[in-house]
């Protein structure tokens, strides 16, 4: 008999690219594609036919604030103009804030462009739009500034993918020597890194842990993208769920905010923070399951707990990019559920939704055997999906062969690495790919060896053909 594999929707084509997408003052919300209005907007009464839809928000107190999350390469910003408006300050991704001047000597007809971001690189951003007590020495009357709506361009030519991925890799020393060798293996520069926060510390040592001491110092280059591995709380400090989301740990995740604004004021990349990564099993310490009062009870508890850390980041790093990172390789009824999405937080404190994948539990010999594991059950196809279906790009943290898992290893497989390149390419091509890292193990370290520098031959030459 032949076996029929059905993969999942991996080569489903989205929208085209290179459009412009309208975010109204109706799609409120904290996720992507929506604004946050703080208090003191409103919604227009008498006006509201200015608008295309029928509608705009207005504020007269200074402070205000408007949050606009996106992804493309510019953004312009709609209102109405008036003789007695104020002037606005508009941040995009921490930056220097531009004065935005909402004033005409006549109040606009129709709703008109009032400020349009200089190019910006493709990707996530967040812009924040903030009402000012400064006006225009003509500005009489009043108070106001006003928000219709923001058109995002996503920068790509239609037809045409953007340029390769976020791509990394190192041996696991965690150096920028590393990265410069992995660089010269592969014969392309690493721009993306996968890091850890140092979890066996106390919490002062967690929180520095995250910007200013351990593996994320250990890079200069502003320009390299910091993809952070993380807990939602160091291992001997006692710490549990329950406290967690009483808010017990508040006060640290705000430090750690703290650091990663200033990290990114100072003109590093933003980062990209991977939230109790792996919490889908039962061997990480914050995952779930009887026999460790670390563990969360329920996947209800596991998702208070990680909105409770973004809102908290969310306090003094307002637009921190989180992802939400799965083990690929099933989930076990004991933390609650065996279907991975019933651990999935919501769209809106989630940017990127993630897998770590290896060639093990089950070994992928054969196409077949890869095409089973990744449509199953938080496999790389199905976690696609899932992404797609949100709305949001996948990012892989980690991945690698597997030859140190014994029967559980495909061995110095080349064939796995042309499949998940095939994956990679594919959601590249369709804009559903943020970025990927294989993750070196080093050989006879006694946990997966993938190393593809001091070992695994066969996976190299295909690795850095490919690459």
């Amino acid at each position: 008999m032949t076996a029929v594999v059905v993969i999942a929707t991996l080569f489903v084509p989205t929208a085209a690219r290179g459009v412009t997408t309208t975010i109204q003052d109706t799609a409120h919300g904290l996720g992507k594609g929506q604004v946050q209005f703080s208090a003191g907007w409103h919604p227009c009464t008498t006006t509201c036919g200015k608008a295309a839809d029928n509608s705009y928000r207005w504020t007269a107190d200074p402070g205000s604030i408007g949050i606009v999350r996106f992804t493309g390469s510019q953004i312009t910003l709609f209102g109405v103009k008036e003789p007695w408006a104020n002037i606005a300050a508009v941040t995009i991704d921490g930056a220097a804030p531009v004065d935005v001047d909402f004033y005409a000597a006549t109040q606009s007809g129709a709703t008109v462009e009032v400020y349009r971001s200089p190019q910006l690189t493709a990707g996530d951003h967040v812009l924040i739009l903030t009402m000012t007590n400064r006006r225009n020495p003509a500005s009489t009357g009043g108070n106001s500034i006003t928000f219709d709506r923001a058109d995002v361009d996503s920068g790509d030519v239609p037809g045409e993918p953007p340029a390769f991925w976020l791509s990394g890799g190192s041996r696991n020393t965690n150096t920028d020597e590393a990265r410069q060798e992995w660089a010269a293996m592969r014969g392309r520069p690493v721009d993306l890194m996968t890091v850890y926060t140092n979890r066996g510390s106390s919490w002062a040592g967690f929180v520095d842990s995250h910007a200013i001491t351990g593996q994320p110092a250990a890079y200069t280059d502003k320009s390299l993208t910091l993809l952070i591995q993380t807990p939602p709380f160091p291992e001997g400090v006692g710490a549990t769920y329950a406290a967690l989301v009483n808010g017990s740990y508040d006060t640290y995740w705000r430090q750690i905010g703290t650091l990663l604004k200033n990290r990114q004021d100072q003109g590093f990349a933003p980062v990209i923070l991977s939230i109790g990564w792996e919490m889908n099993a039962e061997f990480m310490y914050w995952g779930g399951g009887p026999g460790d009062s670390r563990h969360y009870s329920s996947p209800a508890q596991y998702i208070a707990g990680y909105r409770r850390i973004v809102s908290q980041l969310r306090v003094t790093y307002p637009q921190v990019h989180t992802a939400w990172t799965i083990n690929a390789h099933a989930t076990p009824s004991a933390v609650g559920t065996t279907d991975a999405a019933a651990l999935y937080p919501g769209d809106d404190v989630v940017t990127y939704i993630g897998t770590d994948d290896y060639d093990h539990y089950p070994a992928a010999p054969t196409r077949a055997a890869f095409d089973a594991r990744a449509n199953a059950n938080g496999g790389l196809y199905w976690i696609g999906d899932l992404a797609q279906s949100h709305g949001k790009q996948v990012l892989v943290p980690e991945w690698g062969v597997a030859p140190g898992s014994g029967v559980n290893g495909s061995g110095d497989n080349a064939d796995y690495v042309q499949w998940m390149f095939d994956t990679f390419s594919a959601w590249h091509a369709q804009g559903r790919l943020r970025g990927e890292f294989y993750f070196a193990d080093p050989c006879g370290a006694g946990n997966v060896d993938s190393d593809l520098i001091a070992c695994n031959p066969n996976s190299r030459a295909r690795y850095a053909a490919l690459w």
